[in-house]
């Protein structure tokens, strides 16, 4: 029985053939991991180069340790017990390191090598040495895998926090999610434009951390309104303000309530506003608001804008520039609408003429009704 060759069975032949290939997937994912880009593809390249290791080491210790395994080496080199024996010692759990020792394979023989166990001296020391080497690698691969996973979260956080400052809260959701946001159509929605009076001459007669520290305090002003009603602030140029309610989501005619109360604290806050640079002075404002059909929809992609189209925000531009400072004027469309609601007190300024609507009535919104029920 010198030299007697060691017969595996073929699954086992496969699974030790499929180890290079575990390996390398697993080293190939741990690297995609530790890179600073494309970390969440390469999840499922290192989950699977990890699960077949993992298989692959359990398959051989069950192979190669336990009743088992004795009987299949006996079977492999059938020689007497004085011949040769088989020793299997665990290590204690609570060594040193606290951590479980994997059964070690030791052969010894009685008399001078009747039978050749140098391949699986060598096979047993390799597994050992495999397994210790697997171990220690799968506590690193943890502490790189949480702290990678925590940095993705934070990025995720910080990216979906800025998508809800750039679009309304229920499009920036879809948007984060990878959903197309489509187009849409809103039949009526009422829309707030304001603008300062005499902006240019500030700007002509300031410094530019002036008109900066200015206009933080103009839109922290401004930004702390809208969060009280069902309104989005769409868009800021400068010094005019464009914001809408009933879109993205319909609200019925609550859309011209929300803008006409909204309307009257700006222009209350705007009263009381003086410049930091120039506390002695008060800003006067033109507000216009108009109800009617528009569109609506994500306009780019690096910098993602929820954009308004159609003649109500036209309209609404016209409302205000044909305002006076410290006014409110609105069309008849959204006085009809707050006649139907109630609370309000009008005041009909009769009719104008703009740019391609002629004899145009309007209405200037005094203030809310405090005694309407």
């Amino acid at each position: 029985m010198l030299g007697k060759k060691l017969v595996l069975p073929s699954s086992l032949t496969v699974l030790l053939l499929m180890m290079p290939l575990a390996v390398y997937s697993t080293i190939e994912g741990l690297g995609h991991i530790l890179a600073p880009t494309d970390a969440l593809p390469s999840l499922s390249v290192l989950a699977t180069g990890t699960i077949s290791i993992v298989i692959a080491v359990v398959w051989l210790l069950r192979f190669w340790t336990g009743d088992e395994g004795k009987q299949r080496l006996l079977k492999q080199f059938p020689t007497s017990p004085k011949e040769q024996q088989i020793i299997t010692r665990q290590k204690s759990k609570d060594d040193s390191n606290g951590k479980e020792q994997y059964p070690q394979i030791y052969f010894t023989a009685t008399r001078p090598c009747s039978v050749n166990v140098k391949p699986m001296l060598m096979l047993s020391n390799e597994i050992q040495s495999f397994v210790e080497r697997i171990d220690h690698y799968t506590d690193s691969l943890e502490g790189i895998l949480s702290q990678r996973i925590n940095e993705l979260n934070v990025a995720k956080g910080q990216l979906d926090g800025l998508l809800h400052q750039l679009l309304p809260p229920s499009v920036a959701h879809r948007f984060s999610a990878g959903e197309r946001v489509a187009p849409a159509t809103f039949e009526c929605v009422t829309i707030y434009y304001c603008d300062i009076v005499g902006y240019t001459t500030i700007v002509a007669q300031s410094t530019a951390l002036e008109m900066v520290e200015f206009l933080n305090a103009q839109y922290r002003m401004t930004d702390a309104i809208v969060e009280k009603y069902d309104a989005y602030k769409v868009e800021t140029i400068g010094d005019a303000d464009l914001i809408a309610s009933g879109i993205p989501t319909p609200n019925g005619t609550k859309h011209a309530t929300e803008i006409a109360k909204l309307s009257i604290d700006m222009m209350k806050a705007f009263t009381g506003f003086r410049l930091p640079h120039r506390p002695s002075e008060s800003l006067q404002v033109r507000i216009g608001l108009h109800s009617g059909h528009c569109m609506a929809g994500i306009v780019g992609t690096k910098i993602p804008k929820y954009c308004l189209f159609g003649d109500a925000v036209s309209t609404a531009t016209k409302m205000e520039s044909t305002s006076e400072p410290g006014r409110i004027q609105m069309s008849c469309k959204t006085a009809e609408i707050l006649r139907g609601t109630g609370g309000f007190v009008m005041q009909s300024r009769g009719k104008i003429q703009l740019k391609g609507k002629k004899d145009f009535e309007t209405f200037w919104l005094e203030r809310e009704d405090h005694n309407h029920a």
